[in-house]
């Protein structure tokens, strides 16, 4: 169903017209397309959504039109290029983050699945690479590539990298919500790596209701696994159990992580407690 779906929206896009901004629609076929896993058509999707968000808007109007709406024209006006990776990075984040999140829980109480999945998804981040030559698409193929071999170093990985570094701060998001992959790190290493993304989860997800929740849902899903697995490391697995279903039930990715940490008994820092006091 979620596939047919997302199929329809790609054929509305596609007969909207030749501006390229009208094609920003793909990006409602996102979520279905990764619900069905299927990967190739999710990133095609957000790449054709990203790139036409990234056109400089031009509207077919008549003066007396753009004399009536001046603020277009000043659209227009005001538009700015933007970079080539940026834009490969607005796809990465909206389509292999989500499904790497996907992944990653279901490789808690399937990890052969998991493997799957993650091949599956690396080769089509390698097959973007190769035909954008793009930096940011290869340093998402090594991230999920190293995340199956687990040959990372941590203490490396964890330390902050500039924002204008695109690749490395693909490689480090990545790594930071695949972090917990088949259960290979402890879950309060893999709170802190997830944490420390919080404020950019939140800005960057908050224009999309409908790709926020899957996120957290995602989040829910792998916190609900390791608890049933681990559960010694969380206090009082039970009222952990209760507070991580109500947090799931709202979507959102702030109060899943709030339930986490209680849950951890994890001392959080200023700025994570201010973010998810009201959550």
């Amino acid at each position: 169903m979620a596939a047919k779906w997302a199929l329809k929206t790609v054929e509305t896009a596609d007969a909207i017209g030749a501006d390229p901004k009208s094609r920003s629609v793909l990006r409602a076929a996102i979520v279905p397309l990764l619900k069905a896993r299927d990967y190739d058509g999710a990133i095609n999707s957000a790449r054709d959504a990203a790139v036409a968000i990234a056109v400089r808007p031009q509207y077919d109007l008549s003066a007396e039109m753009r004399e009536m709406k001046p603020e277009l024209t000043q659209s227009e006006n005001d538009w700015k290029t933007v970079d080539g990776e940026q834009v490969e990075g607005w796809a990465i984040v909206t389509s292999v983050l989500p499904a790497l999140i996907d992944i990653v829980a279901l490789s808690i109480t399937d990890e052969s699945t998991g493997y799957t999945l993650l091949a599956s998804l690396t080769d089509k981040c390698r097959e973007v690479a190769s035909q954008q030559n793009s930096d940011s698409w290869q340093a998402a193929a090594q991230a999920l590539t190293d995340l199956a071999t687990g040959k990372i170093d941590w203490s490396v990985e964890s330390r902050p990298v500039s924002n204008d570094d695109r690749s490395a701060t693909t490689r480090q998001i990545l790594l930071a919500f695949g972090s917990g992959f088949a259960g290979c790190r402890a879950p309060k290493d893999v709170f802190v790596q997830q944490a420390s993304w919080t404020p950019w989860l939140k800005q960057y997800f908050g224009s999309s209701a409908t790709q926020s929740a899957y996120v957290a849902d995602g989040l829910s899903r792998y916190w609900l696994a390791v608890l049933d697995r681990d559960s010694f490391y969380f206090r009082s697995p039970q009222t952990t159990r209760k507070d991580f279903l109500a947090a799931a039930d709202k979507h959102r990715i702030e109060p899943v992580l709030k339930a986490v940490a209680g849950g951890l008994s994890l001392s959080l820092p200023k700025w994570l407690n201010d973010l998810l006091r009201d959550q």
